[in-house]
C-alpha cells in the first residue's frame, strides 16, 4: 500500500461573512476546474470535499490563502481522512479566473465597554475531554484493519485503534514455549512437542491479529474471528453507558473487558482489551464531540 501526503486540505461548503451562496459557488466552479457536477452540488449543499493534498505546510498555506481569497473556508487536516467523495485540483498556479470580490462589511457600532470580571469569572473551566484526544486527528491509514478500512463511511474518521492485550493467553503462551523448547533440545518426542507447541501458540496468533477495535467519530467498532466472525458496531448516539472489568490479573497488567450500553439493544462486551480505560475515554470523548456537532 502506498503511502499518502501528510496533509489534505478540505474546502467547506458555506459561505463566509460578507459572501452570498451564489458568489460562493461561482467561486468554486472557477477555484475548481476538474470538479464535477455532483461535486459542486454537493458543495453547493453545505458539504465539503478534498482540494488537493500536500506534504509541507508552506504548500498548504499556499492553498488556504488562494481559497481564503475566493470566500471559501478550508481545513488542513495533517494525516489521511477517509472521504466518499474524489479530490479535486485548483486552477494552476492556483490562481483562479476573476473572483466576484465580496463587498466589505457594513462598520460595527461601537459596543459598551463590558463590566469589569473578577479573576474566578474569566477563568477557563477545565475540559472534560481526556488531554490525550484531538478529535481533528485521524490515525494513519497503515494502523487501521481491512474490516474496518472498508466499513467505514463517509465522513467518517478513526479516532483511536484499540489492541488485543496478551495477557489472558499467558498460560497458552507458557506451554508453547516449553513444548517448543523441548522439541529443539532432541528427544523422542520431539517432533510431538513441536506439534503441540504450535497448537497452543496458533490460537493466540490467530485471535492478536485478527481483532480490530476502533473508535471513529460516529461509531465503536469491534471485529473477532477469522474464519467465523463476530462484529460490534455501535453508534454513539445510541450509547448510553460504558463499563469497564477488570480483575486482579488485569489491574496488575493493564487489560480488561468493555460492556457498552445503549438504547434499544442489550449489553455488547468487548473482552481482552490492552489499556480499557484508555479506550472508554476515547469513546466518552468522541459521544461528547458527536454530541456538541448534533
Amino acid at each position: 500500500m502506498s503511502s499518502l501526503p501528510q496533509i489534505e486540505i478540505w474546502a467547506l461548503g458555506r459561505p463566509s461573512a460578507g459572501i452570498s451562496p451564489e458568489t460562493l459557488l461561482a467561486n468554486a466552479r472557477a477555484l475548481f476546474p476538474k470538479a464535477t457536477p455532483a461535486q459542486l452540488s454537493r458543495f453547493s449543499a453545505g458539504q465539503r470535499f478534498v482540494v488537493t493534498r500536500v506534504s509541507s505546510d508552506e504548500a498548504a498555506k499556499k492553498v488556504c490563502a488562494a481559497l481564503t481569497k475566493a470566500g471559501i473556508p478550508c481545513e488542513a487536516l495533517a494525516v489521511p481522512v477517509i472521504e466518499a467523495l474524489d479530490g479535486v485540483e485548483l486552477a494552476e498556479d492556483h490562481e483562479p479566473a476573476p473572483l466576484r470580490t465580496p463587498p466589505p462589511p457594513p462598520p460595527r457600532a461601537q459596543a459598551a465597554p463590558a463590566p469589569r470580571q473578577t479573576e474566578s469569572a474569566i477563568r477557563p473551566a477545565k475540559s472534560s475531554m481526556p488531554s490525550h484526544t484531538t478529535m481533528k486527528t485521524s490515525i494513519p491509514w497503515d494502523k487501521v484493519g481491512s474490516y474496518v478500512q472498508g466499513n467505514l463511511v463517509s465522513g467518517e474518521r478513526v479516532l483511536y485503534v484499540g489492541k488485543l492485550s496478551l495477557w489472558p493467553y499467558w498460560l497458552l503462551i507458557l506451554i508453547a514455549m516449553v513444548m517448543v523448547l523441548g522439541a529443539f533440545s532432541g528427544g523422542k518426542n520431539a517432533a510431538l512437542n513441536l506439534v503441540i507447541g504450535i497448537g497452543c501458540l496458533l490460537p493466540v496468533v490467530i485471535a492478536y491479529y485478527t481483532t480490530e477495535l476502533a473508535v471513529t467519530n460516529k461509531r465503536v467498532i469491534a471485529k473477532f474471528g477469522f474464519i467465523s466472525r463476530k462484529t460490534v458496531e455501535l453508534k454513539m448516539k445510541k450509547i448510553e453507558s460504558i463499563q469497564v472489568n477488570q480483575g486482579i490479573l488485569g489491574r496488575i497488567c493493564n487489560y480488561g473487558t468493555i460492556i457498552v450500553a445503549g438504547t434499544g439493544m442489550a449489553h455488547a462486551p468487548i473482552p481482552n482489551i490492552s489499556n480499557p480505560l484508555r479506550f472508554r475515554d476515547e469513546c466518552n470523548a468522541a459521544q461528547e464531540a458527536a454530541e456538541e456537532a448534533a
